[in-house]
């Protein structure tokens, strides 16, 4: 059997390109690997290239492939990445999409959000699913494919982000479940950032500005202050929280009372230390 394939890569805005990907042909078939290392994360380049080499040489000798051969193949990929992270004591972190022919079959394997699709009279007949936190949501309901489509994972936003937060003072309403996600996301994409940040509480100074409430959630004291709000979506609850800020201060309530230090290491809010 005969195979057709191309392959083209681009780097983008950035100023080295991490993709890496393998094509062999051989006596069982063809096989093709892609890997996209974490642009951002430090050494994406040099993670996607380990990993599409220990596919290249678990595929040697072109015999039939299955199951537990894909397997190994990404397994291998795992430990040489893993392994040269601990050597080099930094952050490698890379997707890797593999697809293998024998005869009339086709294997597949891939971690991360690589995606595989399979196309017939330009109909997509198959496509792998994501492995990432914005698809488990959508597995889980608590999003929409139409919500989530096209949009960046963490990875691409903190790179808007960080600017914005590095040394300033964060304010969330209840905010340190939303700094214990924040941790999380830093720790499950290897960032390594500031290990503390200052923030302000709205729902700590709304206990305080309106202690006559029955509850201090976010849609208690927007109603209560007839500011408009949708909740549970991002940017009206970001933009409730700076008005209820702007509403404290108005009333008089100084910050610095209600300034906490939030450490990501061991995730655990601690007195205010002027970390700013």
């Amino acid at each position: 059997m005969k195979y057709r394939y191309a392959a083209v890569t681009d780097v983008g805005k950035r100023e080295i390109n991490e993709d890496s990907l393998l094509t062999m042909e051989g006596r069982y078939g063809l096989a093709c690997a892609l890997a996209d290392g974490l642009g951002g994360q430090g050494f994406g380049d040099v993670a996607s290239q380990i990993a599409v080499e220990a596919v290249g040489e678990q595929l040697k000798g072109w015999f039939p492939v299955g199951k537990r051969r894909m397997t190994a193949c990404v397994e291998e990929a795992n430990r040489r990445v893993r392994r040269k992270q601990n050597e080099q004591s930094v952050p490698m972190m890379t997707t890797l999409s593999l697809l293998r022919t024998n005869g009339p079959y086709v294997h597949i394997a891939h971690v991360g959000d690589t995606r595989i699709y399979w196309f017939r009279n330009e109909r997509i007949l198959y496509q792998s699913t994501d492995h990432s936190v914005t698809q488990m949501m959508v597995t889980c309901g608590e999003l929409s494919p139409e919500q989530v489509r096209g949009q960046p994972d963490f990875s691409a936003l903190w790179q808007l982000l960080e600017p914005m937060l590095a040394g300033r003072i964060l304010v969330a309403h209840n905010a340190p479940f939303d700094l214990r996600v924040l941790a999380s996301c830093l720790h499950d994409y290897h960032i390594d950032w500031q290990p503390e940040a200052a923030y302000l509480c709205t729902c700590q100074m709304g206990k305080r500005a309106y202690p006559y409430l029955p509850n201090h959630k976010l849609n208690t004291l927007c109603d209560h202050l007839q500011l408009s709000l949708d909740h549970h979506k991002a940017g009206s609850d970001s933009r409730a929280c700076a008005l209820l800020l702007l509403n404290y201060l108005e009333k008089g309530l100084q910050p610095e009372a209600f300034l906490r230090t939030y450490r990501f290491a061991d995730r655990k809010t601690i007195p205010y230390c002027g970390c700013r």
